[in-house]
This record gives C-alpha cells, structure tokens and sequence, in this order.
C-alpha cells in the first residue's frame, strides 16, 4: 500500500496514542493537525504538528512515525513554485532544519536505517503535497524536493 491523506479515525487516534501525544507536555503551543498521511501497511505516518507565523511562514514542524519511532522533523520551504492553471505543475523545496537545537530527528539506534527512513519522509511529503486531505484538487502534476 502506499501513502494516502486521510482524517484520523478514533481508532487510529488510539492505536497511536494521539490523545494523550497532543494533550502532553512536550506538545504544549503546538497544533496538531487532525489529518495525516500514512501507509497504513507498512505503520509510517506524517502528521503536521505546528506552523510558523508571519516571517516563519515558511517553517513547519511534524511528527514522522516510522515503525513504532516517533521522530520530530523540522522544514522550511526553501522554494515553491508552479503554473496556477488548473491542471497545472505544481513544485516545492523543502529544506530539512535542526529542530530547536536537539540534533538530527533520525534516533542513534536507527542511523543505519537512515536512507530508508528519509526516502519514507521524502514519499509522505510527495503525498502530502501542499496540505494532506486539504489539498487543492487542480495539480495536473505535483514534485517535493527534500535537501538534507
């Protein structure tokens, strides 16, 4: 199975815990999204958890489950682009950023998985293009770029 955008049904919500991960103390002043998008065959899901204001627009925090790891991503979107035709090509530069000083978001114990787990990243971001379940329906085509 592949990614797929979708609202987070309450058995999802318990499954992963989401409950008490939004109401905890780590995640106080951010806002988790109710949507994600997930591989519900292979247990990955990416799931927007804050976005910048004003001059920090353009940076967004997420979490990254990836076979039972949650791990914190900090972007910024370097570039974005495309024709505004309706089935038009689409485009966005993401740029990965050390998120709040606390090093790398891939685990120690993973780091040998590494390539694996930012090609998943990379898959979710395509899917999720500019806004999961949100997206606007008019991309004739659709390219995320991740620099690391």
């Amino acid at each position: 199975m592949a990614f797929v955008n979708e609202i987070i049904s309450d058995e999802d919500r318990r499954k992963y815990g989401l409950d008490e991960l939004d109401s905890s103390q780590a995640m106080r002043g951010s806002s988790p999204q109710r949507n994600w998008t997930i591989d519900h065959e292979r247990d990955i899901y990416l799931r927007n958890i804050g976005r910048g204001r004003e001059e920090f627009s353009h940076t967004s925090t997420w979490h990254f489950y990836w076979h039972s790891e949650l791990m914190m991503v900090c972007l910024e979107i370097a570039d974005s682009g495309g024709d505004s035709k309706k089935g038009g090509h689409h485009w966005v530069r993401y740029q990965l950023v050390d998120c709040y000083k606390k090093g790398f978001f891939i685990p120690e114990h993973l780091l040998d998985r590494r390539d694996e787990i930012i090609a998943a990243l990379k898959s979710a971001l395509s899917k999720y293009t500019e806004g999961g379940v949100y997206s606007p329906s008019n991309f004739g085509s659709y390219e995320t770029t991740l620099a690391i």
